[in-house]
């Protein structure tokens, strides 16, 4: 009984370690890409990912994944400026708003995201550059992790999830897109 213990105690002080030495180690920001090719002109993309109501046919978050979203917009309707909030009973709320925007090579936005008290500011960007007669397309994001333990290690999940959707995303675009 006393071995079983001692081994219990062990793995307890061992998991804990690693824990607190992981929380010390990880980084304080996160960051994710993926990248497509699409046989596409810049104008296409272009009008896909700039006008944000487009993102309801290609971006992961949209109604079909969670029919209870209530959408609204402000400013223009595409480029720097257009926004799109959002509520919902499965992804909170929150909104994106496109912070610069060319033609030739993509948008960049801020993302806020409200879930039940739990927020979170992201940067993102989706760019491309010719190659041939296709668009190598990359989309960004990043964030902070937070300085709690639990947030840095919430992170690592949260890459991993975040990384699968992008590519979801990408893909819807490339089939609408081509």
């Amino acid at each position: 009984m006393k071995k079983i213990f001692n081994y219990l105690a062990g793995t307890i002080v061992f998991v804990l370690a690693i824990y607190l030495a992981g929380g010390f180690l990880l980084p304080k920001t996160w960051h994710v890409i993926q990248k497509t090719t699409i046989k596409a002109q810049p104008e296409i993309i272009y009008e896909q990912i700039a006008n944000l109501k487009n993102w309801q046919n290609w971006a992961p978050w949209n109604k079909d994944k969670d029919p209870s979203q209530e959408y609204s917009y402000e400013g223009p309707d595409m480029g720097a400026g257009a926004k799109w909030l959002w509520k919902s009973e499965k992804m909170g709320s929150g909104w994106l708003e496109i912070t610069e925007a060319s033609p030739d090579t993509g948008i960049v936005y801020k993302l806020f995201i409200d879930m039940n008290g739990r927020t979170s500011n992201i940067r993102g960007s989706i760019s491309y550059t010719n190659v041939g007669d296709a668009l190598d397309v990359i989309w960004t994001d990043q964030g902070e992790a937070g300085a709690g333990f639990n947030q840095r290690w919430l992170s690592i999940i949260i890459k991993i999830m975040l990384s699968k959707e992008m590519a979801s995303g990408l893909e819807k675009l490339k089939y609408i897109s081509e």
